[in-house]
């Protein structure tokens, strides 16, 4: 009934990571109306490759599913997150 939508919370937008950073912590929501979210898959490097999220239970039918990820940063440089 409702297109899924996904939102990233962690880190903030324009977060700077300290150089040498080889991974960082994801966190977020989704959320699909009266429907459930079946999975959330994040990308840093546009939509080239992807990966997998972990996702929670809503507390409720027409709750955010909260997600985690753990994703690789191959060298220092500018990512953009995709979920």
């Amino acid at each position: 009934s409702m297109p899924v939508r996904s939102i990233i919370s962690s880190p903030a937008n324009g977060t700077r990571l300290p150089a040498g950073t080889r991974s960082v912590s994801l966190r977020g929501a989704a959320w699909a109306g009266d429907l459930t979210a079946r999975a959330v898959d994040v990308s840093t490097d546009f939509g080239a490759t992807w990966t997998p999220a972990t996702l929670q239970a809503p507390r409720n039918r027409y709750d955010w599913h909260r997600w985690t990820a753990q994703v690789p940063l191959p060298s220092d440089g500018y990512y953009e997150v995709w979920a």
